[in-house]
């Protein structure tokens, strides 16, 4: 819902931004259960998906790592694949922009979906296609190009 995602990311902000150590405090308390619980992946991929904020966008790619590294094994098969497509996806679609909008949020987008190839590496071939992807964004704009080596790297 777009009040919650505008309620977020004035959250988000006051995380990384905060004018007051209690302010910071709020917002950490506000947000925390968010990284804690894995029920919470979905509404992390929609900030992800969703937000032009940055700093919501650092907050939802860094929860979403710290929850998938921590709840791996309750991930379904499906569930990874999604998310390393999603993430594929939405480098590929916004990557760019991002990156002249606000290059402090690239990083963690992409720790992200390396931590997700990586996870789910070895349990099977369907996991291993991901080069074929990254190639694609050497084959394309000079900022894809930078994107493919930074997912290579």
């Amino acid at each position: 819902e777009p009040s919650q995602l505008a309620q977020l990311e004035t959250m988000c902000n006051a995380l990384y931004n905060a004018r007051s150590e209690a302010e910071r405090a709020q917002a950490h308390q506000t947000l925390l259960p968010l990284v804690q619980n894995p029920q919470c992946m979905p509404q992390l991929q929609f900030v992800l998906a969703h937000t032009s904020s940055p700093h919501a966008l650092i907050f939802a790619a860094t929860g979403l790592m710290k929850l998938i590294t921590s709840h791996w094994t309750s991930v379904s098969d499906q569930q990874k694949e999604e998310m390393r497509n999603f993430l594929l996806d939405y480098l590929a679609k916004n990557g760019p922009d991002l990156y002249r909008s606000a290059p402090m949020g690239v990083s963690p987008v992409v720790r992200l979906l390396c931590r997700v190839v990586k996870l789910a590496w070895l349990e099977g071939p369907q996991h291993q296609m991901v080069t074929a992807k990254v190639d694609q964004f050497l084959q394309s704009s000079p900022l894809h190009w930078v994107l493919g080596l930074e997912i290579y790297t």
